[in-house]
């Protein structure tokens, strides 16, 4: 049997016609592939920018934390030397006097201080108006005392301070006199 009523000639470019619809099929779903592959691109590169901006701010604040722990590291640091020297400057002195009227001419020199000094002396040449005076005497610290006599006169008033030496400095304390 032969199929006369087909023109041979028609159906090679029926078939053509068909394959282009075909390849048009197709390459509509792959422009549509594409755009969408375009568009996830766009998104990803967007993604990246904003995980790159995240980042940078992200440094920045640890910059800025760092920074700010340094502060805080060295402000401490100055918290703990001051409260040291606070400490320091609230602890008595090795070796401190007061000298204090405890009867009519009876007086102390106190050692205020936490130290025992050696060697206390007052030189009754520079008061010239008592007696028993301490030459090479040893004061306990924390309130140990040595007494000794002054009688004060018209003639002869009662020194407001006294020079009082030991061993250790080479310069005597000035001493101020407390009265009653």
């Amino acid at each position: 049997m032969s199929i006369e009523w087909v023109d041979w000639g028609d159906a090679a470019a029926w078939a053509a016609f068909g394959v282009a619809l075909v390849a048009a099929f197709f390459s509509g779903r792959s422009v549509a592939e594409a755009k969408k592959a375009r568009i996830a691109g766009e998104r990803s590169a967007a993604a990246a920018e904003d995980s790159a901006r995240e980042a940078k701010r992200s440094a920045d604040a640890g910059e800025v934390s760092a920074q700010a722990a340094v502060r805080s590291a060295d402000a401490a640091e100055k918290a703990h030397q001051l409260a040291e020297q606070q400490y320091l400057d609230s602890l008595p002195p090795p070796v401190a006097w007061e000298i204090r009227q405890v009867r009519k001419s009876t007086y102390q020199l106190i050692n205020i201080g936490a130290a025992t000094a050696t060697g206390v002396s007052i030189d009754p040449d520079s008061v010239r108006i008592g007696r028993q005076f301490p030459t090479n005497a040893t004061v306990h610290g924390n309130g140990g005392y040595v007494e000794f006599l002054m009688f004060g006169s018209m003639q002869a008033q009662i020194p407001t301070e006294i020079e009082v030496t030991w061993d250790g400095p080479e310069s005597p304390a000035v001493v101020p006199v407390q009265k009653f």
